[in-house]
């Protein structure tokens, strides 16, 4: 028989089974790029759009292969529990009906990314149900933590920044993020949660996990976060209490806060950072407001910008309790009505607390609305936490997960926006379905 007989007996799979074949082994090579370009803010700055992020394009890549293995029917067409989705398809309605009647483009802008990383939540649900899955999105989280640490470490070393180097005061870094606080709430996350990862049974990722602690506790100190630091610190305790062997995770916790505590010692940066924030919360602070549902603003230990901010926020919602001044619409009203609350010396408009911006954009509704998508979030997670799935682990670092980005929007906002709280929505929902469980392989 010759080649040529050879070739033409050879199986020819059809065009439509290679794209399905393609579709479905997409997610193991999305979920690493995922994991690898969600930090990449920088990359920004080399596309025509401001808005567009490498990032980005790949979570609409995770979005397109999804819809094509509904199409291709990879895998049939499910969504996860009702009650878990319901509040926020529910959220979303309201601030759509909210942005649209106040005319608010801003509004609509948010609600357009919200869909998106909705779409990417019920990929990633969809990605993540076995052992194996989470494994890769977790191992390869862990990597970005390692590779975007070292790059902060590299800038404080070198003084050279890739954006937004610090023009005044302390050397902040910021690695591939536009701002310092981001990036340290970035590396508290993979901190804590390779902490619970780590102190579970068997991972032959375990080294990973360990580099992600060891490099992201020695980035830490030189955001200068003190937010990440003081937040960072107490997620940690609870990640020391939620995990399986605590004995492990406090030993884990332990050498964090050391390799922190060491660089407090030796860099003089640091040590003064926590002197001047030991001075800020410890000094009495002037009185801004003097309106009887103002005045608790002035004992609480923030700088000026969070205060007339928050100020701002609070009378927002005394003047529209119900059903607020409409999503998306702080800055604007900060530019108009509420101009005078801006001290002198800022210029701050957008808010830096998402609890004071929904209550401001969206009143007693949408908090209402709020709180039952927490609620079922939460009663998902404490099942499965009480539960001895090999799922378990992941539950937990995921809702620690969330916790840091919930606590840290509290004083730097990107609660709705945030990328990373969509992708853990995912990740935690997709541990409380049980499905029979592939090959081990990561």
């Amino acid at each position: 028989m010759n080649s040529q007989s050879l070739a033409v007996s050879a199986p020819q799979q059809p065009a439509a089974g290679r794209l399905a074949a393609a579709v479905e082994l997409a997610p193991r090579s999305l979920v690493p790029l995922l994991a690898l370009t969600l930090p990449l803010e920088f990359t920004q700055l080399y596309f025509p759009v401001r808005e567009v992020t490498l990032g980005r394009l790949v979570i609409g890549a995770c979005i397109v292969a999804l819809a094509l293995q509904w199409l291709l029917r990879v895998r049939p067409v499910e969504l996860p529990p009702l009650r878990a989705w319901l509040p926020a398809a529910v959220f979303t309605g309201y601030a759509t009906a909210s942005a649209v009647v106040t005319g608010s483009s801003d509004g609509v802008k948010t609600i357009g990314a919200m869909v998106a990383y909705g779409a990417l939540a019920l990929a990633i649900w969809s990605w993540s149900r076995s052992v194996a899955d989470q494994e890769r999105l977790w191992t390869w989280f862990a990597i970005s933590v390692i590779a975007v640490a070292v790059v902060g470490l590299v800038e404080y070393m070198t003084g050279k920044y890739i954006w937004n180097p610090p023009d005044e005061g302390f050397w902040r870094i910021n690695a591939t993020f536009k701002d310092p606080n981001i990036y340290a709430r970035f590396l508290t996350i993979g901190i804590v949660t390779a902490i619970v990862l780590t102190a579970r049974e068997g991972s032959r990722w375990r080294p990973v996990l360990l580099a992600a602690i060891v490099i992201g506790a020695a980035a830490l100190p030189f955001t200068f976060s003190r937010q990440g630091w003081v937040l960072g610190g107490s997620v940690l305790v609870l990640a020391v209490l939620l995990s399986r062997r605590r004995a492990v995770a406090l030993g884990l916790g332990a050498a964090a806060v050391a390799i922190f505590a060491s660089i407090v010692v030796f860099d003089p940066d640091v040590r003064l950072r926590l002197t001047v924030f030991q001075k800020f919360l410890t000094s009495p602070h002037s009185p801004l407001f003097d309106t009887p549902l103002l005045a608790w603003l002035n004992v609480l230990p923030l700088d000026g910008i969070r205060h007339y901010l928050i100020a701002a926020g609070f009378q927002m919602f005394f003047d529209h309790p119900l059903l607020g001044v409409g999503f998306g619409r702080f800055q604007d009203m900060m530019l108009g009505p509420y101009h005078a609350f801006i001290l002198q010396g800022f210029d701050t408009t957008e808010s830096h607390t998402s609890f004071v911006t929904i209550i401001a954009e969206l009143g007693i509704v949408g908090l209402a609305i709020v709180a039952w998508w927490a609620f079922e979030l939460l009663r998902t997670i404490v099942g499965v936490a009480r539960s001895r799935s090999r799922l378990q682990p992941y539950a937990i670092a995921g809702a620690l997960a969330l916790l840091l980005i919930l606590l840290q929007s509290q004083v730097e906002g990107r609660l709705f926006t945030e990328p990373y709280a969509w992708l853990f929505i995912g990740a935690v929902l997709a541990t409380s379905v049980r499905t029979p469980e592939p090959s081990p392989e990561a």
